[in-house]
């Protein structure tokens, strides 16, 4: 990817969140371009997970936040009017509802959401719970991206996923990064998030280790992966 960073749509500065008295985060400094994705690679317990929740607004935190240039402050619903949207691991969608109520329940225009994913057309009637796991993914996924966010933060996208769907993932979020929209994302797969990726953050122990554009790390992706990934290169929390 050869996007250039821009205005920023997310800038933290000596970010600090935890659980408890337990603190997983030790002042992260990050920024991501609107149009910009951006990856968080990291070994388990890394703290890339705890730095979307905290980001979000799903956990309280320390540190100076920005969306698109101003404080962020408030819950997750406070800052999604803002024109953040948050995909969490779980896929946060409602099981029992069918996929047009969660669709509906988002505000989120069926023909527009049908449009980018023509498939949920046909599973409009069936319920969210009873849907594969790329189904829920591609429900999750159109959902934000039809809301028309300024920034998506997606957590373990590929998670449990064929290829096929994992793929298809990525490319509609770099569809909707090329429309100017910020991508914040964390990844267990290195090579795949950074193929698409502009550039790259690598977490160890809540603080950051490594960072630098994509292209560089994906080309030093041996060092990367020895020095803070382990050998299969996983990134997951």
């Amino acid at each position: 990817m050869t996007r250039v960073l821009t205005t920023p749509a997310l800038a933290t500065t000596g970010l600090k969140a935890g659980y408890g008295r337990t603190e997983v985060l030790h002042g992260l400094d990050l920024r991501v371009g609107e149009g910009e994705i951006v990856a968080v690679l990291g070994p388990n317990g890394a703290g890339k997970s705890t730095t979307l929740l905290a980001l979000s607004g799903a956990i309280p935190s320390t540190g100076t936040v920005e969306l698109f240039g101003a404080p962020a402050t408030g819950s997750v619903h406070e800052r999604s009017k803002k024109g953040l949207a948050f995909l969490p691991d779980h896929r946060g969608i409602i099981r029992a509802l069918s996929v047009a109520q969660n669709l509906r329940l988002a505000n989120v225009p069926l023909e527009a959401a049908y449009e980018v994913s023509p498939e949920l057309e046909v599973l409009k009637d069936r319920k969210a719970g009873d849907l594969s796991g790329g189904e829920q993914q591609i429900l999750a996924l159109t959902r934000a991206v039809v809301s028309k966010p300024r920034l998506i933060l997606v957590d373990e996208i590929s998670f449990g996923l064929a290829p096929i769907i994992v793929t298809r993932m990525f490319k509609l979020l770099a569809s909707v990064a090329e429309q100017g929209v910020g991508v914040l994302l964390v990844e267990q797969f290195a090579h795949l998030a950074l193929a698409y990726a502009d550039r790259a953050y690598v977490l160890q122990r809540g603080t950051v280790a490594m960072e630098g554009k994509a292209s560089d790390l994906l080309a030093d992706m041996e060092s990367v992966e020895r020095s803070y990934l382990g050998s299969a290169g996983a990134a997951v929390d």
